[in-house]
């Protein structure tokens, strides 16, 4: 529930690495969010890291009659987390040029495909929408996005396919291999020894005598 009253305006003496649109990717933000910037909350104008950390520590004072939630589509100002230059809404910090958007699983880098926008949808399993969600969420390598435990609980019941696109939601390699010497080492029953029933899509299904 990170939190700052103020700002600098200006951070002329804050030392900044030049090229910096992928510079401190995953080592800034919270407990629900990594990314390099904070809010500055419309309603009672503090500075927060996300607008889960406002809610939890403004419904948390003592006096309940300070309580209240962000309308987060009211947020207009934001602090990069690298420069601390206070700016309009944007994805690119126009001070030091850092990408302030939010970053994914780091596990997941240079591993799956991107679709844009993913984080503002809905899990396919729960369908809580994911960019309200303060649950763990994870990029398949299809590039769409699940809450955690429901990927967990989807690799439970055997299910190893993406519920909207039905590619494979993980590395399949070593299944095939070893499904493939299962059958290696099935013996064919004389009935179908010499037969293969083949499903092509382009040509249709055929008997292939061997």
């Amino acid at each position: 529930m990170a939190e700052q009253t103020s700002v600098p305006e200006n951070p002329q003496n804050t030392p900044v690495p030049e090229n910096l649109l992928h510079f401190g990717k995953l080592q800034f933000g919270c407990e629900h969010y990594k990314r390099r910037c904070r809010i500055r909350a419309p309603c009672c104008y503090r500075i927060f890291t996300c607008r889960h950390c406002h809610n939890e520590a403004i419904n948390s004072l003592s006096n309940v009659k300070e309580h209240h939630e962000i309308n987060r589509r009211d947020i207009k100002q934001v602090v990069c987390a690298v420069c601390e230059f206070e700016q309009p809404v944007a994805k690119v910090c126009c001070s030091c040029g850092v990408n302030m958007g939010s970053c994914y699983t780091v596990s997941l880098r240079d591993n799956h495909e991107c679709v844009e926008d993913s984080m503002k949808n809905s899990c396919p399993i729960c369908y809580e929408y994911l960019f309200d969600s303060t649950k763990g969420t994870l990029v398949m390598r299809c590039g769409h996005t699940i809450h955690m435990g429901c990927y967990e609980e989807m690799l439970n019941q055997q299910q190893y396919r993406c519920p909207l696109c039905s590619k494979s939601s993980m590395d399949m390699a070593r299944n095939w291999e070893k499904l493939d010497e299962e059958i290696e080492a099935t013996i064919m029953p004389d009935e179908y020894r010499y037969e293969v029933l083949v499903n092509s899509s382009t040509t249709g299904t055929f008997l292939l005598y061997l």
